[in-house]
């Protein structure tokens, strides 16, 4: 039995989706099906029992959904801790996924209960330096303590997944973790759902009132601060003042957001150009390949440094080049740097125009599917768990 323990209360978030695609792994190598175990606050718990319920896979055996001692942060560890170990006794677990950090002591306790379990930890992205990115003010008393849960979960793991070649040198560096001990795990795009279609552009665009040759920009995502929504705005609207014909089309659930940033008095030339509305994900796909090129703008700090965004990925998968800053360096080899546009650029609408003239959207699209999509993947976690199962005395 695998013993997935989690802390993602919503359904369809993308680090659920990530969680989802782990949990199929090591269900499917290892040939066991999972108990999986969240730990929510009181007050979350109706809901997360009820209207956001959800299973990982058709693996999953049991789902518990742990509620926490309310106002109690250091009990809970314990609590926490107490629970899995007793969870990996009842049900011979022979596999512990852990996601984001480890409660403490949680590790010692298993291991004397259960000593012949390995423990993988599936760490998302730099927590720390998350923190200290979203909240510049945090107290450093604060920051020491996240620093101890994330040093005390790398290196009591038996293996760290983590979710790119950044990472890992991250995780390296800063805690002095082998390397041999970390599995690059990206946060794959499905190319079942994602793929290049040219048949839907013709679609798509009748259906948008797109003129075939107009050019097409998309946002596709949340409006967090940090997604820099309006650098894009900003970026289109330089670039249409030189090129009329172009359009924007904005995928967001949050309608009523978007709707509040576009009547901002800088983008009133702009807001007859855009298209914004918000599409099932299964149609998501159809959708970007009707596009020409797209936006994915990020700061330049070790949170995004770090990351490996699966929205890169299925942009790619469509055969869209992408707008970004280069903070995208990290996130793709030499062979696909071209598909990236720099906005910092001072030549950024020429480098545009040139992208959208001479661009090879199959060559995006062939690169995403052997670099970027959940079979990269599979092909990696399985060729590691081999190396580990067949060392097994």
């Amino acid at each position: 039995m695998i013993i997935h323990f989690h802390y993602s209360l919503t359904p369809h978030t993308g680090d659920v989706k990530r969680i989802i695609n782990i949990d199929k792994e090591f269900a499917n190598y290892f040939n066991e099906d999972t108990i999986e175990v969240i730990f929510c606050p009181v007050s979350q718990l109706k809901r997360v029992r009820g209207r956001d319920f959800f299973m990982l896979s058709k693996h999953t055996r049991t789902k518990y959904c742990i509620p926490l001692i309310p106002h109690s942060e250091f009990i809970n560890q314990y609590y926490k801790s107490i629970i899995i170990a007793i969870l990996c006794i009842v049900y011979k677990a022979k596999v512990l996924v852990g996601e984001w950090y480890f409660p403490s002591k949680m590790v010692g306790l298993i291991k004397l209960l259960t000593p012949k379990i390995r423990i993988f930890a599936d760490i998302h992205g730099a927590m720390v330096e998350e923190q200290l990115y979203l909240n510049p003010s945090i107290e450093k008393k604060r920051v020491a303590k996240l620093r101890k849960c994330e040093n005390y979960t790398m290196t009591s793991a038996d293996y760290v997944i983590c979710q790119s070649t950044a990472m890992k040198d991250y995780i390296h560096s800063t805690y002095n973790i082998p390397q041999d001990k970390i599995i690059v795990y990206r946060c794959g795009y499905d190319p079942n759902a994602f793929t290049y279609d040219w048949s839907k552009r013709n679609e798509i665009r009748k259906e948008l009132g797109i003129k075939t040759n107009d050019s097409l920009f998309v946002y596709s995502g949340g409006l967090q601060k940090w997604q820099r929504i309006d650098d894009c705005l900003n970026v289109f609207k330089h670039y249409h003042e030189q090129n009329s014909d172009s359009k924007m089309l904005i995928l967001t659930t949050e309608q009523s957001l978007i709707a509040q940033i576009l009547q901002k008095k800088e983008y009133k030339d702009i807001t007859d150009a855009i298209i914004s509305m918000s599409v099932p994900f299964n149609s998501v796909s159809s959708y970007l390949n009707a596009c020409d090129i797209a936006f994915l703008i990020r700061d330049v700090v070790t949170m995004n440094i770090v990351a490996s965004p699966t929205k890169l990925a299925e942009y790619f998968a469509c055969g869209l080049p992408v707008i970004s800053s280069n903070v995208a360096e990290h996130w793709v080899d030499e062979e696909a740097k071209p598909y990236i546009l720099d906005i910092n650029s001072k030549t950024l609408n020429k480098d545009i125009d040139h992208t959208l003239n001479s661009t090879n959207r199959s060559k995006i699209s062939e690169y995403a599917y052997n670099n970027l999509s959940l079979n990269k993947d599979h092909d990696t976690i399985t060729s590691y768990l081999k190396s580990l199962t067949s060392n097994q005395p």
